[in-house]
């Protein structure tokens, strides 16, 4: 898989030190994230330290945005990046989404 990448070598290394996450990368080339990481690392890239998370309450955000709060003041209040809040609300979602509720009869 690595060797598939590497007529795209260039755009690939440009792109990540850009800052496009391994993931995005991974997507646009249809490959795992890691196998965009092993390539960077064959190219000789210095990889960046992913950043730690923050501590979001997702009950309080819930509250929030249900208050109706713009995302990107809920994003200001927890002083995070909207793209950080949109992340975490997405990956909360994926975890709703593949453990539905069971209605009560």
């Amino acid at each position: 898989m690595v060797s598939r990448l590497a007529p795209d070598a260039e755009a690939i290394v440009q792109l990540y030190r850009e800052g496009a996450s391994l993931a995005d990368l991974g997507i646009r080339w249809h490959c795992h994230s890691n196998t965009i990481k092993r390539f960077l690392v064959s190219q000789d890239v210095v990889l960046r330290r992913s950043r730690p998370k923050r501590g979001l309450d997702e009950a309080e955000i819930v509250r929030m945005l249900d208050e109706g709060f713009d995302a990107h003041e809920v994003a200001r209040m927890f002083k995070v990046h909207p793209e950080t809040l949109a992340e975490f609300l997405v990956a909360k979602c994926a975890v709703i989404a593949s453990n539905p509720v069971r209605r009560r009869r």
